[in-house]
C-alpha cells in the first residue's frame, strides 16, 4: 500500500507500507517523514492520481508546474521509472489536477479540464505500451474541479466533470468502439461545488458523490440502464468538500467525509437494498482533521483513511471487518510530520 502527499509546496511524496515486516517496521521510511519524489505540482486540490493496472504495477500523475501532465511509474522491485527524482512529461496545458482509470495491466485512460477560456475536457490514452495523444472532448466549458472515470470491465469508461456555469454534472461513456453520446454530453443535473468522485462494485453500477451548494453530500445511482435521481447524505452535516469513497466488501461502498468542526465523518451504503448504515447521520470517528480524507482498501475485509491534522501531521486510521474496530482504538497513527496542503 501506498500514500502520495504534497507538501505545502507542492513537492510530491511517498511513503509505502510493507504487511509483511513486523508491525514496528511497516511503513517506509520507518520515521514519521515521507520520501520526496521529484518535481512540483501546480497546486490544485488532489493534484497526485494513483492507480494500480494489475499486482505489479504503480502509476501516478500530476498537473506540474509549468501546467503539463508528468507521469511516473514502478513495478515491485519499487525502482521508479524514469527514476525517483524524474518524470515523463505528456504536455498539454491542464487547469485541473488528472484523474486515471484502468481496465486491463496494458491499459490507461487520464482525463484533464484543459486551458481556460475552452476548459474542454481532454484524453490521453496509454495502450498497450503506446502514448497516444490528447483527444478532445466535445467542447463545453468545465469548471477546474478534477473529472472523475470509472471503469466497470474490459472496454467501458464513464467519465463525469461538472460544468463551469451550471454546476451541474456532465457524462459521457466509451463502450469499447465509440463515445456516447456521440458529439456531446449528457447533463445528468445537480448542482455541485466539488469535483465528483465516483465509484463502479459491478458490471451495469455506478455511483457518484459531489458537494452541493447546500454543503450537504449528494449522491446519484446508475443501474439496469437507468439513473436514479439525486438524493443527499449527510443530514445536519455540513461538508467542506468531497467525500472518499472505498468498498472492502462485497456490495457496500464507505463513505468518509471532512465536516466544518473538522471531524472524520463515516457512513456505509449496500448496493442491494438501498441502505444506508447509519441511516440519515454519519459516525464520527475522529476529530481535528485539517483536509479532506482519502481511503483505500488493501485486500478484503480491510480498509484505511488517511487525512492531514491539524497537529501537522499525517493521520491514518485501519478498519478491520472482521473484528468490526478502527485502529488505533483513539487518536490516529502518526505517518509523518511536516507542512501538507
Amino acid at each position: 500500500m501506498e500514500v502520495f502527499a504534497l507538501d505545502t509546496e507542492a513537492y510530491p511524496n511517498w511513503k509505502y507500507r510493507n504487511s509483511t515486516a513486523s508491525a514496528a517496521n511497516q511503513w517506509n521510511p520507518e520515521n514519521k517523514t515521507l520520501e520526496y519524489i521529484g518535481g512540483a505540482s501546480a497546486p490544485f486540490e488532489y493534484g497526485i492520481a494513483a492507480i494500480t493496472r494489475d499486482a505489479q504495477n504503480v502509476d501516478i500523475f500530476v498537473t506540474g508546474s509549468d501546467l503539463g501532465l508528468y507521469h511516473k511509474s514502478h513495478s515491485t522491485d519499487l525502482e521508479w521509472i524514469p527514476s525517483q527524482g524524474l518524470w515523463e512529461r505528456h504536455g498539454g496545458n491542464c487547469s485541473s489536477a488528472p484523474s486515471v482509470a484502468s481496465w486491463s495491466p496494458q491499459r490507461l485512460d487520464v482525463f484533464v479540464i484543459g486551458e481556460a477560456p475552452t476548459s474542454q475536457l481532454f484524453q490521453m490514452t496509454w495502450d498497450d505500451s503506446r502514448w497516444g495523444g490528447w483527444v478532445g472532448h466535445p467542447a463545453a466549458s468545465m469548471s477546474t474541479h478534477a473529472p472523475a472515470v470509472v471503469s466497470w470491465g474490459p472496454g467501458r469508461l464513464d467519465v463525469f466533470a461538472l460544468g463551469a456555469n451550471d454546476h451541474a454534472l456532465y457524462y459521457r461513456y466509451y463502450d469499447g468502439k465509440q463515445w456516447y453520446p456521440d458529439d456531446s454530453l449528457t447533463n445528468l443535473g445537480g448542482f455541485g461545488t466539488s469535483r465528483p468522485v465516483a465509484i463502479s462494485l459491478q458490471q451495469g453500477r455506478i455511483d457518484v458523490f459531489m458537494r452541493g451548494g447546500d454543503a450537504d453530500i449528494w449522491h446519484k445511482a446508475y443501474s439496469n440502464s437507468t439513473w436514479f435521481d439525486w438524493t443527499p447524505i449527510s443530514g445536519r452535516k455540513d461538508i467542506q468538500t468531497e467525500p472518499a469513497i472505498v468498498s472492502c466488501v462485497d456490495g457496500v461502498i464507505d463513505v468518509f467525509a471532512w465536516d466544518t468542526s473538522n471531524s472524520l465523518l463515516h457512513k456505509r451504503l449496500n448496493i442491494s437494498t438501498g441502505a444506508w448504515t447509519p441511516d440519515k447521520d454519519f459516525d464520527k470517528l475522529r476529530d481535528g482533521l485539517a483536509g479532506p480524507p482519502s481511503a483505500v482498501s488493501d485486500g478484503s475485509g480491510s480498509l484505511h483513511v488517511f487525512a492531514y491534522m491539524q497537529a501537522g501531521d499525517l493521520g491514518h486510521l485501519r478498519w478491520n471487518e472482521s473484528s468490526k474496530t478502527w485502529s488505533p482504538g483513539t487518536g490516529v497513527d502518526s505517518l509523518g510530520v511536516g507542512n501538507w496542503s
